[in-house]
């Protein structure tokens, strides 16, 4: 299953590793700016989190290995059944150890309040919440952090509309229940460098906690420079996975992302890294806005299938490589639709250039488009990958 970061039931999302945002809340995708959609503004934020963070890189590199444990498992096979569980142990670890650094959840209390915390002795950080339903433990990992992060950031946002809902909150929750008195920004730079850290959730905990005793902007730049050879690690795993990927057939995606991280490298200095959420964000003179000029907007989406933006160099066309490969993803783990994700784009091409483009496997059968000896992105990732032409739903 694709992990998303959810915003507020849905007024929009954005998808880890893939690199593309979906805006529900928008009456024109190609209308909608930064400037007037917190909405955008907020997964923007998300996106900002995967270029610039160790968690981002590592949860890259997690999705590129779990493709490559995919494409060792179904090539030279001639069909599969979905959805598909991997068979390696090896992957299933890496796996459940991903998840516990994550702790994705679904709640969406609006009230609440944190009872106790517990630092379990498999670095976990559990928090014991006291809502309207009854006292639950709650992992507390990256998708909290990212979440805290972005709603502060978006509290910034000339069009800002405040959330009540959890997580968007626990920023006022850990002031309560840690006597402190931090600002927003205070949160939202906290976050940032917890995402410095493999486990964003115990960092973050332990800056708290030490507030007691040291200053949070000494303690911020402390962990910024302890785990700073994390980063580097991961970015550049995640790099060599990109070039294996996507080097070959979708060249544009690892020129786009290769040029980006060489921008990138900047932020490995605290002082610019930090400079990232000066307000106001959307200054054209800011930090934020130098990182938007340089990394720009992959895939930006609306729930009707209309693309737009999209980052302006040559082969810049391979970038819907990186839905396709989401997409394909999906139909094999989720039992998700077979239908292709781009086809209101190829049927709006359709009539723009009266040229056919659409077929009968667009509807069903994605990974078997072929017109004359030309793919499609998606059956072109698919068969990139060496996936089985023949797929069939698992029997219940």
């Amino acid at each position: 299953m694709t992990s998303v970061n959810k915003r507020r039931a849905l007024l929009g999302s954005y998808c880890p590793s893939f690199f593309n945002i979906q805006v529900n809340s928008c009456k024109d995708i190609y209308a909608s700016s930064l400037f007037n959609s917190s909405v955008l503004f907020h997964e923007y934020i998300h996106y900002m989190q995967d270029m610039t963070t160790t968690a981002g890189y590592e949860r890259l590199w997690n999705l590129l290995m779990k493709v490559n444990y995919l494409c060792l498992e179904l090539q030279g096979k001639s069909d599969v059944a979905v959805p598909y569980a991997i068979k390696s142990e090896a992957w299933k670890q890496n796996d459940k150890e991903e998840k516990a650094v994550d702790c994705h959840d679904d709640y969406r209390w609006t009230e609440y309040k944190i009872a106790d915390i517990v630092e379990e002795e498999d670095k976990r950080v559990v928090l014991k919440i006291e809502a309207e339903d009854g006292l639950h433990d709650v992992p507390f990992g990256t998708y909290q952090v990212e979440e805290i992060m972005a709603e502060c950031c978006e509290s910034t946002h000339p069009l800002y509309t405040p959330s009540s809902e959890y997580p968007y909150t626990l920023w006022e929750k850990f002031n309560d229940f840690f006597h402190c008195n931090l600002t927003k920004q205070d949160f939202s730079k906290l976050s940032l460098v917890s995402l410095i850290h493999p486990c964003p959730g115990i960092v973050f905990y332990d800056i708290l906690g030490g507030l007691k005793y040291f200053k949070l902007d000494e303690m911020l730049e402390l962990t910024f420079k302890r785990n700073l050879k994390h980063k580097r690690m991961f970015r550049d795993f995640a790099l060599a996975s990109m070039k294996w990927l996507y080097g070959g057939d979708f060249p544009g995606v690892f020129k786009w992302f290769y040029n980006s991280m060489l921008f990138n490298d900047r932020y490995d200095d605290f002082e610019t890294f930090i400079k990232l959420l000066d307000e106001p964000m959307l200054c054209p003179k800011s930090e934020f806005f130098n990182f938007f000029i340089h990394n720009g907007f992959p895939i930006v989406r609306d729930k009707h299938g209309n693309y737009g933006y999209g980052a302006e160099f040559e082969g810049e066309e391979d970038l819907y490589g990186l839905v396709a490969l989401m997409s394909c993803m999906d139909m094999l783990f989720d039992k998700s639709s077979f239908g292709c994700p781009f086809q209101k784009m190829c049927d709006d091409y359709r009539e723009e250039k009266k040229e056919q483009r659409l077929s009968i496997d667009c509807a069903g059968t994605p990974w078997n488009y072929q017109n004359g000896d030309k793919l499609c992105i998606f059956s072109k990732m698919w068969k990139s990958l060496g996936f089985p032409s023949e797929v069939k739903r698992a029997e219940s």
